[in-house]
Parts: C-alpha cells; structure tokens; sequence
C-alpha cells in the first residue's frame, strides 16, 4: 500500500455522505478523484444535499435514505451527535463500511448497522460551511469495529489528510473535550472582546496580532509559560479596574472565575 496517499487499488474509494452541514460540506470538497470517489450525499432537505453534492463535482443528491447506493465501500454519517442514532437505525443493508464523524460518541452507536464494518471517522477541526479549509492540515481520529473498517477508513482519511490517527471512544472524547475549552470557548471569549471593543468603535481586529502571537507562544512554550497579564503578575488594582468597568454580573463573574483560574494555575507551577 502507498501509504502517504493510503491507496492500496487503482479504482477510488466511493463514498456515500449522509448529512448536509459544515463538515460534509469539507468532506465532499476533500475527497477526489483518483483516490476518493463522493457517489451521493443524503439530506432530506434537496438543496442541502444539491449544495453539498455540488463540492464533489460527481456526487448526486439523495432525499430517501432508503435510496442509498448499495455498494459504497465507506459511508459517512456527519450529522449532528444526536442525530446519529436515528440516522443509523433507517440505514439500508450494505456491504461498505459506515462511519460516524463525531468526537464524542463511541462507534457501538451503529453497532446494529448491517454493513461490513463501523467506526469513527472524526476530524478535528472546526468547520464553517463555505471557508475554505486546509484539509491536508487537519487531525483525523480513526477507530474501527473490525480490521476491514480500519483499512478502509484509514485509507480514505490519508486520501484527505497528511495527519491520520488512531484514537479509541474514551481518547476522542478526551480531544472533544480539550477541543471546546481551546476552540468553542476562546471563540466565546473573543464575542465578549469584540463587544468590548465596539464600544469604543473598534473591531477585532486590532486585537490580532495578540491573538496570534498569543497562540504560537502557547504552542512553543506551553500555555503557563506563556501566560501573561494582571493576574499573572498579581495586579489587583488593574483587575479591580477592569471588574468596574464591565456592566453586567455575568461577565464580572466570568471575569473574576478566569483571573481565579490564572492565579491557581500559576501557583502550582
């Protein structure tokens, strides 16, 4: 098998997408021809699964999951988590390989899926449906039901990706986790910094090249030696000040959980 390209055949692999948002949008952009082959893309909404079917430039919109291609070798649920059950079980009988794209559930939710093989096809990245994505950059977490699955699935992911991993149930989860914490909730944080700033009739961007030069310390040298600011140094009177100024109790109680955090981790360092 080549494994930089993860291609073990001359034909691609055919793959059926079942789900039409943000990262069916990138899966059905990332996989091609002559490695990767998208055959249909699933959504009972048309224009959803037309849109999506569109980023494959060969897959066809399906609106009856009944309908399905039978002989796919992979087949890709990425709807919500708590779609996921209900998705598998109006799943036809076929002979691929059907995998779930979530970070956070274990593969035995399509554990009753007649199908060669299940698993977890999950990649960590957070996905806006029409932002260009570097694909070949983002982490896939494999994890397979049985030796064909895992073949299957870690061929399709290194078609997509330079960065192919194995990652049971419980270290997904652990991923997911850190995951919210570094992505979700900085994105929060940075809501409040641009309200913040519009007050002043500024925008985010003058914060930048902070944001930058913040996360590329954090990655160089770890995030408590990185870490910088009035709680870091102990200024009480700067954090005082800036609790004055904030007008809600929420965000001063967000204000004074975060400099707690800070302090305590600094002090076990």
């Amino acid at each position: 098998m080549d494994r930089q390209r993860g291609i073990n055949s001359p034909n691609p692999l055919k793959v059926i997408i079942i789900g039409a948002g943000n990262v069916a949008w990138h899966l059905a952009g990332a996989i091609k021809e002559p490695y990767g082959r998208v055959e249909a893309v699933f959504s009972r909404n048309r224009t959803h699964a037309s849109q999506v079917a569109l980023r494959s430039a060969t897959g066809v919109p399906v609106t009856d999951i009944a309908s399905l291609p039978r002989d796919g070798h992979v087949y890709l649920i990425a709807v919500p988590d708590d779609a996921i059950a209900s998705v598998a079980a109006r799943m036809p009988q076929v002979r691929g390989v059907v995998a779930h794209t979530s970070g956070t559930l274990p593969i035995d939710a399509l554990k009753n899926v007649v199908c060669g093989g299940y698993g977890s096809f999950y990649p960590l990245q957070t996905f806006t449906a029409g932002k260009e994505t570097d694909m070949r950059a983002v982490p896939f977490f494999i994890e397979s039901s049985n030796s064909l699955a895992s073949e299957t699935l870690d061929t399709l992911a290194r078609t997509i990706s330079d960065h192919v991993y194995p990652a049971d149930s419980r270290i997904r989860a652990q991923i997911h986790l850190a995951a919210v914490f570094a992505s979700n909730f900085s994105n929060g944080l940075w809501g409040v910094a641009s309200d913040i700033l519009s007050q002043s009739g500024l925008s985010l961007n003058v914060l930048a090249p902070l944001l930058h030069e913040t996360l590329d310390k954090a990655i160089a040298i770890g995030p408590d030696a990185a870490q910088t600011g009035p709680a870091k140094r102990g200024d009480t009177q700067t954090i005082q000040k800036h609790l004055d100024r904030l007008e809600t109790p929420e965000l001063k109680e967000l204000y004074s959980n975060l400099t707690n955090l800070i302090i305590k981790r600094q002090c076990q360092k």
